[in-house]
């Protein structure tokens, strides 16, 4: 409406000739948002809440679904309220979430119970539907009659596009690659050979095309097993039920019989294997026209995604409802049906604003496919299309005398805003546009947020200086009125703006401090407490994790001053706007009314990092306050037995557990998780047993098993690392870096291999007698009695045993450990060969046996050498 009026600003309007929108609800909208936004009672609207879900549920009792739902909407609305006035915490939001979601999920449950019980009045869509689906499915016959009429070459090229509603931009990442696996092991294991597989995808469509396929499968001979000899042939020799059951199975007659083998199963561990039926069977190969029409269905089923829906009477699941199917092999349709749709060789093109609904084009054959598709101007090659964003993107900035930031257009970061771009187009037009120069007094990181986060704009900055311009690059979809989408992407921006600014000056009127009593109305977890609450617990666990860490006094003040503040800027305004710039708005304003700078830094490094690949925190201020906050959060919710499960984390503990390890192992802090747990334990309102905290530290060494392991370590040394040291992260990674130094040089290769040699000797024989001594304390372990030594290899080894252990309690270091083993070797080598362990005098043995589990403890805290691959 504003473009169609040309208006720059909604209450300019026109509502009635000669009124203004502004001039009639203009004072409504003020009250609303003033209501909504600084009004709005908190207590009441939770109580509300409470209310309205009580009176949903009553009502579903009562088997009143219009009413019910009534309710659940009402629900919705308060969660608005209570979400606008910043009293809705991370932790509590998902809890909010899943009442309403449960609500609505009951309501149409007892909606569709209800219409049953009224005989569906207005019908059953369903079964048209699927009256329709079925008459469209070809039979097996049919399609195998088909292909083999058609004139085919020894190789063709094949394509398969599945053609949906736009997808998010992630889900055309994912199901690119999910497509491109599937389709590869459905051809392996229907002996289809092919030269080339290459996968990618659209918003709308996802493609697979595969150049050289095999037209027909090989022939294949296989031998199949059948019955035991004994139940395939009665006492005459004649073949029994079973045995000709068995050969119907596999489409063979009796006269099979003249070319099968009894003999005994090769494959059999039995002393005395017993005799079975053989049978070679011939299985000719069919076309690969055939192969696919069967194999299709179950190769778009195997796509998943994180969160998928379900639209029409099959049920079916997939990020977004599946409109069209184009299966091509040759000239040659596939035929195959899934989601109630059915395959063919119409693809659809870009929507236009002639009259019709779905614009479609043929693909005549499967190598036309990206040549058609080019034709009508989308390019359906991703990387290709991300290329034209970059290079469009930044020649319509260098236009207007600027840039684009760099790290915005990395090609390698599948994360980044031009992949994110790449994936919300198929035809590629870049637009500029402008903002009014005096929102540049606005905060940068402002500025940016709205243009990348929430626009999708790529912010232009001076090619020299980087400072922020005010204009930004969009990239629209297809052949456009450049104008029109120009001024309308320029007045979203505006009016974003317009709040941003809003926002900003009513929150420029306070200091930070004054913000932290409100975090008293925002909950974090019904049983933890508010965020004030958890605020406070803060300020008392910060100086703790300080002291223990030995940060020196200054950082140690910085970090308490921060602690105070943590949080405090999400109950501004423009956080609550704008929630991606938590932290950083803290900072701004802390430097803002003249903080100590390095106080202002920790306040924005408390909620670092955010994603697996943000930045950790720089300051040892920020990292301290940021480990007490996520500290804080696992331990409170472990006590209160929320873990993640394998199929839900409503609390983001596991970021939580990963931001964590990467501050940890990154900045190299030797922090001792269990006494951190422990520490925040005894703040939390809620008992937390020893057992919630054991579980924390297995979820903990899970997470960086998984962090170690993806950065590309080796398994098995980070395994080894983990199982000694898993309560200090920062020695893990010194283990870690010295095991890396035995792995790759040849001599150090190779001590690793005397030192893993002579260390299962003792710890194997130990293992096999008493294993009970390998998992208990040294101090568990009966002392050495040397009165009982009755020969000199004995006593040789427990003399290198006492100068071993002596070393290693000066030196941990895995290399320590490595060297000591080595130079142990020929003793331990000497002792073996000579040394009957097992003696009969039980005294002696048991003696030999406390004197190889004293050995084997040698690794203790250090590593655990049975994981390391040749133990």
């Amino acid at each position: 409406l504003m473009s169609q009026q040309q208006k720059k600003h909604f209450k300019h309007i026109e509502y009635a000739p000669g009124m203004s929108y502004g001039e009639l609800l203009m004072q409504n909208e003020v009250e609303m948002s003033s209501y909504n936004m600084d009004v709005a009672d908190i207590a009441r609207h939770q109580n509300m809440f409470e209310l309205y879900e009580a009176e949903a549920k009553h009502l579903i009792e009562q088997r009143l679904p219009v009413p019910a739902y009534y309710f659940v909407l009402k629900t919705s609305h308060v969660f608005n309220v209570l979400d606008a006035r910043g009293a809705i915490g991370v932790t509590e939001r998902a809890n909010y979430f899943a009442k309403m979601r449960n609500l609505a999920r009951d309501v149409a449950k007892l909606w569709v119970e209800r219409r049953e019980e009224l005989a569906f009045p207005l019908g059953i869509a369903r079964e048209q539907q699927q009256k329709e689906t079925a008459a469209l499915k070809a039979t097996a016959s049919e399609i195998e009659s088909k292909w083999a009429s058609a004139t085919a070459n020894d190789t063709e090229t094949f394509v398969l596009e599945i053609g949906t509603e736009e997808l998010p931009p992630h889900d055309v990442l994912a199901a690119t690659e999910q497509l491109r696996e599937e389709i590869k092991e459905a051809l392996a294991d229907a002996r289809l050979k092919c030269s080339d597989v290459h996968a990618s995808g659209t918003p709308r469509r996802v493609h697979v095309r595969i150049r050289g396929l095999q037209s027909r499968q090989n022939d294949e001979r296989r031998v199949v097993r059948g019955p035991p000899a004994r139940a395939a042939f009665d006492k005459d020799g004649n073949p029994t039920k079973a045995a000709l059951g068995f050969l119907r199975g596999l489409g063979l007659d009796a006269d099979a019989l003249e070319r099968a083998e009894v003999r005994p199963d090769g494959e059999g561990k039995k002393k005395q294997p017993q005799n079975y039926l053989f049978v070679e069977v011939l299985d000719k190969g069919r076309s690969a026209g055939t192969v696919l029409s069967e194999a299709l269905p179950e190769v778009v089923k195997q796509i998943s995604f994180g969160r998928s829906m379900r639209w029409n009477f099959t049920s079916v699941a997939y990020s977004r409802p599946i409109r069209w199917l184009l299966a091509v092999l040759g000239d040659q349709v596939v035929d195959f049906e899934y989601a109630g749709v059915r395959s063919g060789n119409d693809t659809r093109t870009l929507r236009s604003d002639e009259d019709i609904a779905h614009p479609t084009a043929r693909v005549r054959h499967a190598d036309d496919y990206e040549s058609v598709l080019s034709a009508e101007g989308i390019e359906v090659d991703a990387a290709r299309r991300t290329e034209a964003v970059r290079e469009g993107v930044l020649k319509a900035a260098a236009e207007i005398g600027g840039t684009v930031p760099e790290h915005l257009l990395s090609v390698q970061d599948k994360g980044s805003l031009l992949w994110e771009v790449a994936n919300l187009v198929e035809s590629v037009t870049p637009i500029t546009g402008r903002f009014d120069e005096e929102l540049l007094r606005l905060p940068e990181e402002v500025l940016t947020t709205v243009m990348k986060k929430h626009q999708r704009y790529f912010p232009v900055v001076d090619s020299s200086t980087g400072k922020l311009l005010n204009a930004f690059v969009t990239v629209a979809n297809g052949r456009v009125d450049v104008d029109v989408v120009r001024a309308g992407n320029e007045a979203v921006l505006r009016a974003r703006y317009a709040d941003a600014a809003f926002f900003y000056d009513h929150d420029c009127s306070r200091e930070l401090a004054s913000f932290v009593p409100a975090l008293s109305g925002v909950v974090f977890q019904e049983k933890l407490g508010t965020l004030l609450d958890k605020r406070n617990r803060l300020i008392e666990l910060v100086p703790q994790l300080g002291a223990a860490l030995k940060l020196d006094e200054k950082q140690l003040a910085v970090a308490n001053e921060a602690a105070t503040l943590c949080n405090a800027d999400l109950t501004t305004q423009i956080v609550v706007e704008f929630t991606s710039l938590a932290g950083e708005m803290g900072r701004h304003y802390a430097m803002r009314e003249g903080r100590d700078a390095g106080v202002a830094q920790a306040v924005f490094e408390a909620v670092l990092p955010r994603s697996a690949f943000d930045q950790v925190p720089q300051s040892q201020a920020g990292a301290v306050l940021s480990l007490a906050d996520r500290v804080d959060s696992l331990v409170g919710l472990f006590g209160l037995g929320l873990a993640p499960k394998p199929t839900a984390d409503p609390f983001g503990l596991r970021r939580a557990a990963l931001g964590v390890v990467q501050v940890v192992l990154e900045k190299d802090i030797p922090l001792d998780l269990h006494d951190a747990f422990r520490r925040s334990a005894a703040l939390q309102p809620v008992d937390v047993s020893d057992e919630a905290l054991d579980t924390l530290l297995v979820f903990m060494t899970r997470r960086m098993d998984a962090w170690l392991t993806e950065r590309g370590e080796r398994y098995d040394l980070v395994r080894a690392c983990l199982n000694e040291n898993s309560r200090r992260p920062a020695d893990v990674m010194a283990r870690l870096r010295e095991l890396n130094t035995f792995v790759d040089g040849k001599e150090e290769s190779e001590q690793l291999s005397r030192a893993l040699e002579a260390y299962g000797r003792p710890s194997r024989i130990v293992k096999s007698q008493h294993p009970e001594l390998l998992t208990c304390s040294r101090d568990e372990i009966p002392g050495v009695n040397v009165a009982l030594f009755d020969c000199e290899e004995e006593r040789s080894l427990h003399v290198s045993f006492e100068r071993t252990r002596d070393v290693l309690k000066e030196n941990r270091s895995a290399g320590a450990l490595i060297a000591a083993l080595d130079d142990m070797k020929p003793v331990l080598d000497t002792f073996f060969d000579n040394v009957f362990v097992m003696s009969e005098d039980l005294d002696v043995r048991a003696n030999r046996m406390h004197l190889c589990a004293h050995i084997a403890q040698l690794s203790r805290g250090i590593v655990d050498l049975t994981e390391i691959t040749g133990f």
